[in-house]
């Protein structure tokens, strides 16, 4: 895209129906939707886990919710940082 001169332009440029206005501002609404919804799920997912119907509160079930708790935390921040990133390109683009 970078050595496409006509794909830059669109991008850099509107046309009269705002089309990349629209779709910057559908990006960047979706894309804070989804970082909503991982934070969310963030706040959520200890006491998911341990009010569930079949926790037994046993130190063996506590700590094995916990080492997935962990994990999925880890890989949702991650995605979390990458959605933020990708806002930050989306953002810088329409800002032109």
């Amino acid at each position: 895209m970078i050595f496409d001169g006509d794909a830059r332009q669109k991008l850099l440029f509107d046309d009269r129906n705002f089309s990349n206005s629209k779709k910057y501002f559908w990006a960047l609404q979706s894309l804070k939707i989804f970082t909503e919804y991982i934070d969310g799920t963030l706040r959520m997912i200890s006491q998911i886990l341990f009010s569930a119907k079949d926790y037994d509160g046993s130190p063996e079930d506590h700590e094995t919710r916990q080492k997935f708790i962990d994990e999925y935390r880890i890989k949702f921040e991650t995605l979390r940082d990458r959605i933020e990133r990708k806002r930050q390109e989306v953002q810088i683009l329409r800002d032109g």
